[in-house]
């Protein structure tokens, strides 16, 4: 087993800052880019790019809560070594006018994706598994299946497949009959994750592939739950978290990530809000979850904007940290192409600004929570907004401020901006 343990790094923190005379500023400002800016190395951010990120967003926060669309959020911008904005904005609970912090925890939702999607890059860093291994490699319950509408078996989808909503199984339009099925048999047996999710699996694939693997996109959870399923198999252990720990948490020095949020953990999260009939109503807090029981390995995550800064870091340094390699980049690019079928996708991520190489420069995910994580390797800036009302019915608020940050951005380094491409709120 490998656990690598090193310590986390410094940041240099920017406060709010006075908005006064940022347009007067910018012609310096540009120029001071330009000329610092390099594939290789960080480079200075100017006081008044700054600025402008810390008034788009709190611009932005502002005008959504006091829309009533959210409570409050939070966000973190950052480079390759140094943090830009930290902030907190809003309520973390209306009843009580606690403030939402930006070390609060809350849920990331499909946030959690990329995070797992990282974890196996590490492992195939680490020579554990290829991106292109058929799954039935590991699960034999892939073995000799067919679609449900009979013919031969077909080949078995490879982790590729699934880190892309490809490989032929059950999409989330039917998710809630098989997660109310895993509750109903993890409450009467108290199984550990791995055997539920083992019965899951032959459950899903016990009338067949949905459709042939690597023919059309649906997007699925149940797909990363068995890529979770392979993880802890090559790590050797029964439990999800501690297969994150060994392959990312640990090395990056965790902060909060986790699946399993304690009581005190719990009980500092900011109120989860359902908008209905244009008011915000409480949706209560997550229940903690204890060692044993089913947990969606593609959207379970709790954690703080520091911690989805740490994981954009990596990306943002090309898979260093700390001095140290943790992912090979070369693995890391694999996730950056578009896979054949997925749409826009790559190894998970939405992909934009494709250079010629194949790659793609900005890469994102959201949460239906109501969650975003980003970066673009063309300015060597990203970051996450993380709100707790869901996407869909605040029409992509995190979204749309994360467009108008990276924007920001590329505009001021003379890139090209980046619109929107149409999507499902809740997953893009």
């Amino acid at each position: 087993m490998i656990a690598p343990n090193f310590k986390s790094h410094d940041t240099d923190t920017r406060h709010t800052r006075t908005t006064h005379g940022v347009g007067q500023r910018w012609g310096h400002a540009l120029s001071t880019i330009l000329l610092t800016l390099t594939t290789s190395c960080s480079f200075a951010v100017p006081d008044a790019l700054v600025d402008e990120l810390h008034t788009t967003l709190a611009t932005g926060m502002a005008d959504a809560i006091n829309a009533g669309l959210i409570a409050g959020g939070s966000a973190i911008v950052v480079t390759k070594n140094k943090v830009l904005l930290r902030e907190g904005y809003g309520h973390a609970e209306l009843a009580t006018g606690a403030t939402f912090a930006p070390d609060n925890a809350v849920v990331l939702a499909s946030v959690t994706k990329p995070i797992v999607a990282t974890a196996a890059a590490r492992a195939v860093s680490l020579g554990l598994i290829s991106f292109d291994d058929r799954v039935d490699t590991y699960l034999p319950a892939f073995k000799s299946v067919s679609l449900s509408s009979g013919g031969k078996p077909l080949p078995a989808p490879t982790i590729a497949q699934l880190l892309s909503h490809t490989g032929g199984i059950l999409g989330n339009t039917g998710r809630n009959a098989w997660l109310e099925a895993l509750r109903e048999r993890n409450q009467k047996n108290g199984e550990p994750p791995p055997h539920v999710i083992n019965a899951m699996v032959v459950d899903a694939l016990s009338e067949g592939y949905v459709y042939a693997p690597g023919s059309e996109f649906r997007y699925s959870g149940l797909g990363f739950n068995i890529v979770a399923l392979i993880l802890q198999q090559v790590i050797e252990t029964d439990d999800y978290e501690t297969a994150l720990d060994v392959l990312l948490f640990d090395p990056l020095a965790r902060k909060t990530l986790t699946f399993r949020p304690d009581a005190k953990l719990v009980a500092g999260m900011p109120m989860r809000y359902n908008l209905r009939d244009n008011t915000l109503h409480p949706a209560g807090r997550i229940n903690p979850r204890p060692r044993f029981g089913y947990i969606n390995a593609g959207g379970n995550l709790v954690g703080t904007p520091d911690d989805l800064a740490t994981i954009v870091q990596l990306h943002l340094n090309r898979g260093r940290y700390n001095g140290k390699t943790i992912i090979e980049s070369e693995h890391l690019d694999a996730m950056y192409k578009h896979q054949p079928n997925a749409h826009d996708r790559g190894l998970c991520f939405r992909v934009g600004v494709v250079g010629d190489d194949g790659r793609g420069a900005y890469l994102r995910h959201g949460g239906a929570s109501g969650t975003q994580l980003w970066f673009d390797l063309d300015t060597g800036i990203g970051g996450a907004i993380l709100t707790q009302t869901p996407a869909r019915q605040t029409r992509g608020l995190a979204l749309r401020l994360q467009m108008d940050l990276l924007n920001v951005t590329r505009k001021a380094m003379g890139f090209e901006p980046v619109t929107r491409a149409k999507g499902n709120a809740a997953t893009n």
